[in-house]
């Protein structure tokens, strides 16, 4: 369970930092994300929501 825990962060830190890196593009003009990220970035999200939901009802089982 700890390296799912960990795999989760390291998503969620991606997506985080997608999103910085997005909004500062989107106000300085000075950075255009390709389109393909877009996919990746909705990939992280989905396989963080998979691993939140199924550390969520392992620990609740417990």
């Amino acid at each position: 369970m700890k390296k799912l825990k960990e795999i989760r962060d390291v998503l969620g830190v991606i997506w985080g930092i997608s999103i910085v890196v997005r909004v500062i593009g989107k106000v300085t003009d000075l950075y255009v994300m390709p389109k393909w990220s877009g996919y990746m970035i909705m990939g992280i999200i989905f396989a963080f929501a998979i691993l939140s939901a199924y550390i969520y009802f392992k620990e609740k089982k417990k």
